[in-house]
This record gives structure tokens, C-alpha cells and sequence, in this order.
């Protein structure tokens, strides 16, 4: 590695400006790809006291994730989600994270996560089911109540349907919270009574109200193959089952995260099959091929292969987690400059799924960039839509379980059709969300 020096990488050398404090979050990921863009792969600015540094280059990234993990915390936004979900693996740290994560590594298995495609398929001819030829539907919201569904099922084999607008509604709160967390003035939102504040605390009850009522269920009924009798039965080395706290912040972790992301990305995908319609019939040819009509099962999945592939370049143009923070523990060297203990690093999945030197027309959605020989040109990681490391997403395989199966079963009767005026338009929070649903016109499909 080059020899560490004081001076800092090239940056802006202004502090972050005031006019910013209400609109951040909607702002930094295009600040942060023309930071990018102007300065390089590494880039240095402040906000207040604190040191930031944007890493835009795949090899900047494996040392943060991978080879140095061990330097590094997780970021501020992480840390204060703690308020909400506790220690659970999104934000235990250190040797704590290691023991919990082998603990819940069985869990999500491939096999394991295979014996869920049959209900992830029911689930989601459930909800087309309903839709009517040619009558708009939502399509974000939609998938946010199947995966709400589907996630159900996996961690309590239950569905939620009567419960789901009122979860919805709460958890739509609990972000609101978080996004304003993300601005310089979050501190003041934060420690300052206020509607926010209240409506927040609300909302944490009810989730947490919701949870307890599952396990209570649970322990007064006979004990399911789902994800909760997995961390009921659990234990550690010496014997010990898990606390009733550890239970309630991996329940929260994995309802919360194993929803919102899977409902993001399947909001962009079947937006991006709306407007490239040549790519929605090439998704459907290979349904045709491998199933001929029959229903999407584990078995067939990892056929699926172009079916993935529009998945896959779906989360590279919209990340549904589009942004990695990390704190330095302590002095460390990288890129040949001196990054102080304290200082926050930034690796953003929507700057470098952007970068040109890896995809270019980068902005063009092309499922072909993942065939085999495409993907052999680039850096491991200049694709992490899941991390990587040590804290690669537990859920990644079923995640991707969730996403191709559930294009697969819809695109079999259905297609979407743009209706004139309506853009889904991407909020960024904790996660790369849609701004305000997204209407579409279903039509039913030929195959």
C-alpha cells in the first residue's frame, strides 16, 4: 500500500452549506456523484467538524468491507436505528455481530430459503389475482403489501393482510424519522419534543406491540418451520437460548429490512420493464421456455437466468441500498492518504452502479451487462447492492429468491403499461424508496 501522507484528498474546502439542513437526504446522492465525478475516487469534504471521505473506486471499497473490516464501525445513520431495533445483526458491532450472525446464518440456508418459493409464489398470484384488465393500479404499494406478506410468512408462517395498512402506515413514519436524522439539524429533531417525535414513538409501539403479539402466539402454540421458532430454539455455544431482547431486534431487523428493500426493487423493476418493452418481452420468452406455462417453483429458479439479470441491472440503476457509512476506529492508511480516527467514509451504491468506467451508458437499463463475459470485465465490487464482507446482507439469497420468483409469477399473466404523466421518482432515506406509489395499467399477457 502507498505510504500514508497528512494532506487531505481533493475535496470542496468549504463546509457543507447551511441551505442544505432540510433537503440533504434528497440531495447527497447527486452530490455525491458530482463530488464524484469532479474529484476522483477519493474525495474529501467536512460537514461541521466531522471528515468525510467519498471512496468511488471498487478497490477503495473491498479494503472498507473486506479487508480492513475490522477498522471500522458502522455509520451514524445505522448506530441511531438502534433507538428502533436495538442490538439486532443490521446494528450489533464486533464479536457480539460475529456470534449472532453464525447463530442465525442456518436460518437462511439455500435450502432452507428454498422451502419458501412455494408460498412466495402463491402469495404473489394472490395479489394479481385481484387486479382488473386495463384498471391503474399501485404498483409500490402493491409490492410493499406482498412482501410484507411474504417476509410474514418466513419469520411467523402468517400472512398479515388485516394488519398490513396500519404496519404500512407506521413504518412509513419510522422512516420519515430516520431520512430527518440524515440532515445536519437531525440532532435538534431528535432532542427536541415535537409531532415528529411523538408520531415516532407511536409508530415504535405499535411495531413493537405487533411483534410481541407474534410471540406470544407463538409460544402458546405448537412450534412452525419459520423463522421464529429458529430463534426460539436457538442456542450458543454454552447452551444459553437467546434473550427475549436479541429475539425482538432480529424480528424487527428482518421484518423491516426484509421487506422494504425487496419491495423497492421490485417497484424499480417492473418500472423499468414499463418503459423497455423489448426487455419485458425477452423476460417473458424465457418464462415461456423454462416453464411453458407452468408455475415458477425452487427448482426452475436457477434456470430463470435472464429473469435475474433484469433483477440484477434493476438494483444497479436504483440500489435499494444506495448508500454504506462506516467510522474509523482508529488511524488508518488509505489511498496513500491518512484517514483520522472518527472520520465517516461513504461508499455509495447509486455513485458507483453509475460509474461509466464499468457501465457505460450508464444510465440505459441493459440486463445484458450481466452475462458472464460482461461481468468477468469488472471489479468485484463495483457492485455491492447487498455490502459485502463480514456484513453482507444475511438475506441476499432470499432476497433474490423473493425478486425472481415474484417477476416470474406476475409476468406469466400480466404485463404494465406507462400511463401518461405518472414517473415513479425515487425518495432517498435509509433505503431508495418511491415517492409517492407508482401508477400502471396492467394488461394481460400473452403467454
Amino acid at each position: 500500500m502507498t505510504q500514508a501522507h497528512n494532506n487531505y484528498p481533493p475535496g470542496p474546502r468549504i463546509r457543507f452549506p447551511w441551505r442544505h439542513i432540510g433537503r440533504l437526504p434528497s440531495e447527497l446522492p447527486h452530490t455525491l456523484l458530482q463530488l464524484a465525478e469532479q474529484y476522483g475516487d477519493i474525495v474529501h469534504f467536512t460537514v461541521g467538524r466531522q471528515h468525510i471521505y467519498l471512496l468511488n473506486h471498487p478497490d477503495f471499497i473491498q479494503e472498507v468491507l473486506i479487508s480492513q473490516q475490522r477498522s471500522f464501525t458502522k455509520g451514524r445513520a445505522v448506530q441511531q436505528s438502534r433507538q428502533l431495533l436495538g442490538n439486532g445483526l443490521l446494528t450489533d458491532e464486533g464479536e457480539s455481530h460475529l456470534q449472532q450472525r453464525r447463530l442465525l446464518q442456518p436460518i437462511f440456508h439455500r435450502q432452507q430459503v428454498a422451502n419458501q418459493a412455494e408460498q412466495i409464489v402463491q402469495l404473489a398470484e394472490a395479489m394479481s389475482s385481484h387486479w382488473q384488465a386495463e384498471q391503474p393500479i399501485d404498483l409500490a404499494a402493491e409490492m410493499t403489501h406482498l412482501t410484507m406478506n411474504i417476509i410474514s410468512h418466513a419469520l411467523f408462517s402468517t400472512a398479515i393482510d388485516t394488519q398490513a395498512p396500519a404496519l404500512g402506515n407506521s413504518i412509513k413514519v419510522l422512516f420519515k424519522r430516520f431520512d430527518q436524522q440524515l440532515t445536519p439539524a437531525g440532532w435538534l429533531r431528535r432532542n427536541f419534543p415535537s409531532t415528529d417525535s411523538r408520531e415516532f414513538h407511536q409508530a415504535k409501539a405499535h411495531l413493537l406491540h405487533f411483534v410481541d403479539e407474534m410471540l406470544v402466539l407463538r409460544k402458546n402454540s405448537q412450534s412452525q418451520d419459520d423463522i421464529l421458532s429458529h430463534l426460539l430454539n436457538t442456542k450458543d455455544d454454552q447452551g444459553r437460548p437467546m434473550d427475549e431482547q436479541q429475539i425482538h431486534g432480529h424480528v424487527m431487523t428482518l421484518f423491516l429490512a426484509g421487506h422494504e428493500t425487496t419491495a423497492s426493487a421490485l417497484s424499480w423493476t417492473f418500472y423499468l420493464l414499463a418503459q423497455y418493452p423489448h426487455i419485458m418481452d425477452k423476460v417473458q420468452a424465457e418464462l415461456d421456455s423454462v416453464l411453458a406455462g407452468r408455475r415458477p417453483s425452487a427448482e426452475n429458479y436457477g434456470q430463470l437466468e435472464y429473469t435475474k439479470m433484469a433483477l440484477s441491472e434493476s438494483m444497479r440503476l436504483y440500489p435499494p441500498a444506495w448508500v454504506i457509512g462506516r467510522q474509523a476506529r482508529y488511524e488508518i492508511s488509505l489511498g496513500g492518504y491518512a484517514i483520522p480516527q472518527g472520520a465517516t467514509l461513504l461508499l455509495s451504491q447509486w455513485v458507483t452502479h453509475h460509474d461509466p468506467r464499468y457501465y457505460p451508458n450508464p444510465y440505459l437499463f441493459k440486463p445484458e451487462r450481466w452475462l458472464p463475459k460482461a461481468r468477468a470485465l469488472r471489479p468485484k465490487m463495483a457492485y455491492f447492492p447487498f455490502g459485502g464482507g463480514q456484513r453482507l446482507c444475511i438475506g441476499e439469497h432470499f432476497a433474490w429468491m423473493v425478486g425472481t420468483l415474484t417477476i416470474a409469477t406476475v409476468l406469466q399473466n400480466w404485463r404494465f403499461e406507462q400511463i401518461p404523466g405518472r414517473k415513479l421518482s425515487p425518495r432517498f432515506t435509509l433505503t431508495l424508496r418511491p415517492e409517492n406509489g407508482y401508477a400502471v395499467r396492467p394488461v394481460r399477457s400473452k403467454l
